[in-house]
């Protein structure tokens, strides 16, 4: 596998401590603005991360969906 960049361990561990991550998880924590193109990066390099829609409420009260990354159960445990 290759190396992680430093940003790429960053999501790594918050995905490991929290479960998953969104793109405002990222933005807010970690001050990662391209979080899909990490994870594209980080699958390339054989981390196995996967993807599912979440809602989210926005400011207008209305529902947004949003992805949210995790690790792979088997990668996870």
């Amino acid at each position: 596998m290759k190396k992680l960049s430093k940003t790429m361990e960053q999501i790594l561990a918050y995905m490991t401590a929290n479960g998953g991550i969104t793109q405002a998880d990222a933005f807010l924590h970690l001050g990662v603005g391209r979080l899909g193109a990490r994870i594209y990066d980080m699958r390339e390099r054989g981390i196995p991360i996967e993807a599912r829609m979440v809602g989210v409420k926005k400011k207008d009260g209305s529902q947004a969906f949003v992805a949210c990354y995790s690790l792979a159960k088997e990668w996870a445990e």
